[in-house]
């Protein structure tokens, strides 16, 4: 399945890419962002509030929060425009 002249898996695929096509075009897959209200409930948001929530998010997260902030920069600013 995968490509038999790759130098490390010499045509295998791991278990994750091999079951990958039945959970990318399974039934049950989400298909619109999901929002956690602090309760354990959820509710379907639009992308776009999604991704506003995320780069306020980003923004206010302290440099300290972020696990790979050694190897990655901070962007100094990440500015969400809701459309």
């Amino acid at each position: 399945m995968g490509l038999e002249d790759h130098p490390f898996a010499h045509g295998y695929l791991c278990v994750r890419g091999l079951r990958y096509t039945a959970v990318a075009y399974s039934e049950d897959r989400l298909t619109t962002p999901l929002k956690n209200d602090g309760q354990g409930n959820f509710s379907a948001v639009s992308w776009d509030e999604a991704i506003v929530d995320i780069a306020v998010r980003i923004n206010e997260a302290e440099p300290s929060a972020w696990r790979c902030s050694r190897i990655l920069e901070r962007p100094t600013s990440i500015t969400p425009s809701a459309s």
